[in-house]
């Protein structure tokens, strides 16, 4: 049985204050979608990784890992509608987001793990340490929000292929964490996430990212 990866490369960089697609920009020099990739195959989880990238951008997604082709491949996207189809040995799927470059090795092999074992999803999560308030319609204050039971999700995702392979998903160009969830409809099993997994959507990500791999 093997562990195949799908990192998804597929998001707009507009808001990294970038023109490039948000995998292809880079942090330290390196795209972030190398980065993500390199976390996944660094795990020793992963046997095999699948880039999904935008169909204009297929071609730049397929040559930055032309020197790691027979672990390293790319698809199309969006265009995945419906149920997934993977390689019948497949027993568990990652999902991850090449926005999410910095996500240590260790964490990836805690979802694969923990999605082994209990034979579902496997989700890392960070407690909410913001306070958060309630507003109504016109921004009136109606309290303030209890984050004992709040979590913020995270990627990668780990979950058995036969749940991609038995439910129709619809999954736009950029991955959606919670939307992805609430479409597969299971039960999902919380792992600690990590503070460096964190996702890259502003050009003030970018630069705490760059002064990460710096130090």
């Amino acid at each position: 049985m093997s562990v195949l990866a799908l990192v998804f490369a597929a998001g707009d960089g507009g808001q990294l204050g970038t023109q490039l697609p948000a995998a292809f920009v880079r942090v330290g020099g390196v795209p972030l979608v190398v980065r993500a990739v390199r976390c996944v195959i660094d795990s020793g989880a992963v046997d095999r990784v699948i880039v999904a990238a935008r169909p204009c951008e297929l071609a730049k997604a397929r040559s930055l890992f032309a020197a790691d082709s027979a672990r390293v491949g790319a698809l199309g996207w969006p265009g995945m509608s419906g149920s997934l189809v993977f390689p019948d040995d497949v027993h568990t799927v990652v999902v991850h987001d090449a926005t999410r470059p910095l996500t240590p090795p260790t964490l990836v092999a805690s979802v694969v793990s923990a999605s082994v074992a209990c034979d579902g999803v496997a989700v890392p999560v960070l407690p909410v340490s913001d306070t958060i308030k309630r507003l109504d319609p016109v921004g009136t204050v109606l309290g303030t929000e209890d984050r004992a039971g709040l979590r913020t999700p995270q990627t990668p995702i780990a979950l058995p292929a036969d749940l991609l392979r038995n439910t129709r998903l619809e999954i736009p160009g950029e991955l959606e964490v919670p939307a992805l969830l609430d479409q597969l409809g299971e039960p999902v099993h919380f792992v600690p996430g990590d503070p460096d997994a964190f996702e890259l959507r502003t050009a003030w990500d970018l630069q705490l990212a760059e002064l990460l791999v710096s130090t």
